[in-house]
């Protein structure tokens, strides 16, 4: 049964582009959020796959293959639908400084026309995957992902009225941001259920600012403070939507080979 399983994942990989939002899934449904998110399946056809697995005590299948091979083609998927680059939202902060250690003075950066390029990049990082538990009765599918490449840019103001106002270009990048998911299947309840996702490394952002002038020296940490955790929570809440699609892809995928399982 194992090498049913494999030659199941192998062949799919192999398969046409698979685009899960264009195409109708075997248990359709949607992803509405990332906690508590389970769906029924007929009970019948559950126990007929739970059946076609009981051949060992865990079953464990090695799918980092066929997990490479469909997620690019999500990635194709995110450039065709142009996510890739996706839009970054207007970062306004204040600043304050004390001009000559003695007056306080207030000022503000303001970052817009902001995009996000490299969402398109993900990967798998580490080992894909599925194992079957007969004494729990339970599947589980385990995908670790990243990013090869995150880079932003926006323009920007940054002004201290009555003393400078000042405008230019910002870039920066996002590294070692990883996640995981893990999505599983309970023959006892007829679930198939998000067990986990969970951002096991936010990452490192970098920041390079570009001005048409000169800028005193004790602006540049004012504005690299202001901005730095504003843009890591903007970017990280906007890959979350790109896992919340990777990660309907991913069940879809699983329903796919349950329905190729089930009609072998």
């Amino acid at each position: 049964m194992k090498a049913l399983i494999l030659f199941v994942f192998f062949g799919l990989s192999y398969a046409n582009p698979l685009y899960p939002y264009e195409r109708t899934a075997v248990f359709p449904f949607k992803v509405e959020g990332f906690k508590n998110v389970s769906f029924q399946l007929k009970s019948d056809q559950m126990r007929e796959l739970q059946k076609s697995l009981i051949g060992s005590d865990v079953l464990i299948a090695n799918i980092n293959e066929f997990m490479d091979k469909f997620i690019q083609n999500t990635d194709a998927l995110f450039k065709r639908k142009n996510m890739d680059p996706m839009p970054m939202p207007e970062v306004y902060e204040e600043m304050s400084a004390d001009i000559l250690w003695l007056i306080p003075y207030k000022g503000f950066i303001d970052m817009y026309y902001g995009s996000l390029t490299g969402p398109s990049t993900i990967y798998r990082k580490g080992d894909s995957i599925v194992s079957y538990d007969k004494d729990t009765e339970y599947l589980r599918l385990k995908v670790p992902i990243s990013f090869k490449t995150l880079q932003f840019s926006y323009i920007f103001t940054v002004s201290f009225p009555l003393i400078f106002t000042s405008h230019g270009r910002a870039d920066g990048g996002v590294t070692d941001l990883d996640m995981n998911i893990a999505i599983g299947v309970n023959f006892v309840t007829g679930l198939i259920s998000l067990d986990e996702y969970t951002i096991t490394n936010s990452g490192h952002i970098s920041i390079s600012f570009h001005t048409t002038g000169l800028l005193p020296n004790w602006t540049w940490n004012l504005m690299l403070n202001a901005c730095t955790a504003l843009l890591n929570g903007y970017i990280l809440e906007i890959l979350q939507s790109v896992v919340e699609g990777t990660l309907t892809s991913a069940i879809n995928v699983l329903n796919t080979i349950i329905q190729n399982i089930l009609n072998a």
